[in-house]
């Protein structure tokens, strides 16, 4: 399995609640057998989309009038 495709589905996970973030990284990187390299790009990728969505959804939540939970 390619990383990209990995870290898509850690991301689903963890998105659905079934893992914590570091839990999930831990698994799918002895799951798939990530290493060198890939590790930490996975790493980087996983916690860079939370990262990222967390700033977007502040900002959202400051110039919307609807909740960020109904957008």
């Amino acid at each position: 399995m390619k990383v990209r495709e990995a870290a898509y589905l850690s991301l689903v996970r963890i998105e659905s609640g079934d893992k914590f973030s570091n839990l999930e990284l831990d698994a799918s990187i002895k799951k798939y057998g990530i290493d060198g390299q890939d590790k930490s790009f996975f790493t980087t990728l996983v916690y860079g989309v939370i990262e990222k969505r967390i700033t977007l959804d502040y900002v959202i939540g400051i110039y919307s009038s609807k909740p960020i939970d109904k957008i």
